[in-house]
């Protein structure tokens, strides 16, 4: 039995953070129908990527699981450090709703249910982890579902991915540049903010993104000699975009090249104009991949043996920014 297509759920309670859950679960939703009642629980970026799809609605809190029943569902996307989704899949499991996580990256994995502040002591205390843990995980394609089928096995579900679906169908109506002057799209993970909160060490691993940009800015006549002749950034939806340009101009002060710093452009038509996008493991380099443009995961050589964890083999890897120079 799915754990989605094959029941009518009376309520479907859906509770996202993280803009890459919200854009897969969001664009499910909205193309299948598996529910009679859809309720929607958001912070975070989410809430504006649900109401740019399915229009306004009621933003409800957590508190309304408590008037689910056994015909409801709770859904819920998957967060690194926010606790949104971990809080409601105990309240759920507590009230015996079922739960389902989809799961929409290929990172992380292994106790993505687990609230961090358990994670360095309780890691093997089972009856905790058992209020936590969804009853079922959906994954949106066959190296996602490899990867946590490892982890949790027959909880595991592959469905096609309704976002990828409508990412393939709005790129026809989006032009492409047939100019000869080249676009390079860099596309911002927040390591920073992600590495302070669940380290305290911003540099983990020796860098963190504005390091990275750094290089591509330093190292941008690699870039003009194979005809690029702008650089666009996106600042991942959690980036604070005001500090984000300050650090970038702080950075690119002595560099005269045509940088735009671009977080309201949808990430599709970034994706659709430019030539090569560069990232660090954002799902935006699988989107790339997807619209069959050339898709590079650069994380610098560092003494933590950190390399990019993104399976797809399209996806070209590299360790040092000189490196990319062959594949321009």
């Amino acid at each position: 039995m799915h754990p989605i297509y094959d029941k009518l759920y009376e309520t479907v309670f859906v509770v996202c953070y993280e803009a890459g859950s919200a854009e897969v679960i969001s664009s499910l939703v909205k193309n299948k129908n598996f529910y009679k009642n859809l309720l929607i629980c958001t912070d975070g970026p989410s809430k504006k990527i649900f109401e740019k799809k399915l229009g306004f609605f009621n933003n409800f809190t957590l508190n309304k699981i408590s008037d689910l029943n056994e015909n409801d569902l709770v859904l819920t996307g998957r967060s690194l450090v926010p606790e949104l989704e971990r809080e409601a899949v105990f309240l759920a499991k507590k009230n015996n709703i079922k739960t389902i996580s989809y799961i929409d990256h290929w990172v992380n994995f292994e106790k993505f249910y687990f609230p961090i502040k358990y994670k360095n002591n309780e890691t093997n205390n089972t009856k905790l982890i058992s209020q936590y843990i969804p009853d079922f995980i959906l994954v949106g394609d066959k190296y996602a579902f490899d990867i946590a089928s490892n982890y949790f096995n027959e909880k595991v579900y592959l469905i096609e991915n309704e976002y990828f679906n409508d990412l393939r169908n709005e790129s026809k109506e989006i032009e492409q540049s047939v100019s000869t002057q080249k676009r390079l799209l860099f596309i911002s993970d927040p390591l920073s903010l992600d590495n302070k909160q669940l380290y305290n060490n911003k540099k983990i691993y020796g860098f963190d993104e504005y390091d990275i940009i750094h290089d591509i800015i330093n190292n941008f006549e690699i870039f003009r000699d194979k005809g690029f002749t702008q650089l666009v950034i996106r600042p991942h939806p959690n980036h604070n975009v005001k500090e984000f340009k300050d650090i970038i101009a702080t950075i690119s002060s002595n560099n005269n090249i045509n940088i735009l710093i671009d977080s309201t452009t949808s990430l599709l038509e970034q994706v659709v104009t430019s030539d090569v996008i560069l990232g660090i493991e954002s799902m935006a380099l699988v989107v790339a991949l997807e619209l069959n443009k050339k898709a590079i995961s650069y994380i610098p050589k560092n003494e933590y043996n950190k390399t990019s964890l993104l399976p797809h083999v399209g996806i070209i890897k590299i360790d040092k920014i000189e490196k990319i120079r062959e594949y321009l």
